[in-house]
């Protein structure tokens, strides 16, 4: 579609809410968090207001915006998630070699618990059995300082990828996993992860690896 057909229906569909000034803020909150943060998500409490307003009544003002810009504006109700994705890859997630290695941990976590934990549409693990699994990889054979795994999660819960409320050096701390970590990495298999990991094996800290964010 030409971007002035596109302007042209956002224009119109602006119009149904311009004459409130608490609407066209709650728009400009709802696209301003997008773009910083990417991903709403309804099992996350901070995001279910602006969650379901984004995906009920201003959905189409706010494709129509996103559109203009070359940008996808995605509702994956199943998930429970809607997020934004740039065209032409333009969106992706930059990641250090940790935060990589526990971003796939988490994904076999959460690939573990879709099939455990039918009644929650988060999956709930403990920090023990995160730095256990982590250990099991054999990638850091000396360990991770907790200044490192605490900077490592804090990134990660910035993404929406995880949430936790106590202190991470606590391995009783519960860490939440959301649905995000399925659009965030795309894999089929358990034995697919483990192979993803085992090339991380004697790798460089110092070396980026790159997530897309919308796989």
């Amino acid at each position: 579609m030409a971007k002035t057909n596109v302007l042209s229906d956002f224009q119109e569909k602006y119009g149904l809410i311009a004459g409130s000034e608490s609407k066209c803020d709650r728009f400009a909150k709802i696209v301003l968090r997008l773009l910083n943060e990417n991903f709403l998500v309804q099992d996350k409490r901070g995001d279910q207001d602006d969650y379901y307003v984004a995906t009920g009544s201003y959905k189409a003002v706010i494709e129509d915006f996103f559109r203009f810009l070359d940008i996808s504006f995605l509702v994956d109700r199943e998930k429970r998630i809607c997020y934004i994705r740039g065209d032409n890859e333009r969106n992706r997630l930059r990641l250090r070699k940790l935060e990589t290695v526990l971003l796939l941990l988490f994904r076999s976590l959460a690939y573990k618990g879709e099939r455990t934990i039918a009644s929650y549409n988060a999956v709930v693990v403990t920090v023990d059995e995160v730095l256990r699994r982590l250990q099991e990889t054999e990638i850091y054979p000396d360990g991770v300082s907790m200044t490192e795994f605490r900077l490592a999660m804090g990134t990660l819960r910035r993404y929406k990828v995880i949430d936790f409320q106590d202190d991470v050096s606590k391995g009783e701390t519960q860490v939440v996993i959301f649905n995000t970590i399925l659009v965030l990495v795309d894999s089929s298999s358990l034995l697919e992860l483990e192979e993803r990991l085992k090339k991380y094996i004697g790798g460089s800290e110092d070396e980026e690896a790159v997530a897309r964010q919308a796989d």
